[in-house]
């Protein structure tokens, strides 16, 4: 993937966004914005280069810029990021049926909840640098944060823009298309994080309790049992499968301790 930061060294913001505001009409600012050599750079990251420009500079308005722009008032992402959300279920549901033939409809369900929460997704765009891409209001300190650690609002942002890019793929090009640029996205990812998108262990991370209930189930045929008991202003979980210590895990509350003794136990007995 080309190193969009070499390419353009400013973000959609300041004296980008006084321009944006400026634009006489909508088709004003898809030619200003498409003008811009960044613009193609994400193209070619996300392997299509779009016939409706429209759609394409659409996806990435963030709502705040309506509150600068009066030609803009109603021109955002969300319309493409309301058809985006269901484009990504269909393409995560495809996925999940195609590489995990032995789960059940119940596990198949609970991953595809996880992989299109707003963390994922927003993980999805991180990976592809989207927030550079975004077009804020100058109003807004959304587009100055970077993406260490980075404010719910932009996280919910970063989502909302790689589910508006989807659904603007999905009407510019059809689902194939749609398909191959959320590809892109999870190629991106695992380039970032370093793990596949589908990895099973994100799955263990998500809902550790009711994964290690299944395996438990499926294996021995019991449940496994928790024990919790406060240390230090703590809790601390032991995590009993047959009689025997499987995990033991530490929260601030029973929830997270008993998350984390899941997810020990299922690293010592489960990790395939």
């Amino acid at each position: 993937m080309q190193k969009l930061h070499d390419l353009f060294h400013y973000h959609f913001s300041g004296q980008m966004a006084e321009k944006i505001c400026n634009g006489s009409s909508l088709d004003d600012v898809v030619k200003f914005v498409i003008s811009l050599p960044k613009i193609a750079a994400l193209e070619t990251n996300l392997g299509h280069v779009f016939h409706d420009k429209r759609l394409l500079v659409t996806a990435l308005i963030h709502p705040s810029l309506g509150n600068e722009a009066g030609v803009l008032q109603k021109v955002n992402y969300q319309r493409l990021e309301f058809l985006g959300d269901s484009v990504l279920s269909l393409l995560l549901a495809e996925k999940l049926f195609l590489e995990y033939p032995e789960n059940s409809e119940g596990e198949l369900s609970k991953m595809r909840a996880h992989l299109a929460g707003q963390a994922m997704v927003a993980q999805l765009g991180f990976g592809m640098q989207l927030a550079d891409f975004l077009i804020f209001g100058k109003g807004t300190s959304l587009q100055l944060e970077t993406t260490q650690n980075p404010p719910k609002g932009l996280v919910r942002a970063v989502a909302d823009g790689v589910e508006a890019i989807l659904g603007a793929a999905f009407i510019d090009a059809g689902l194939l298309v749609a398909k191959a640029v959320f590809e892109k996205f999870t190629e991106a990812y695992a380039l970032t994080y370093q793990k596949d998108y589908l990895d099973m262990a994100t799955f263990n991370e998500f809902d550790p309790k009711s994964r290690l209930q299944e395996k438990c189930l499926t294996a021995y045929k019991v449940l496994p049992i928790y024990d919790c008991r406060t240390s230090d202003d703590v809790l601390v979980c032991d995590l009993i499968i047959n009689g025997q210590l499987a995990g033991q895990g530490q929260g601030l509350s029973k929830k997270e301790a008993e998350q984390n003794a899941a997810r020990e136990a299922l690293a010592n007995m489960f990790k395939s």
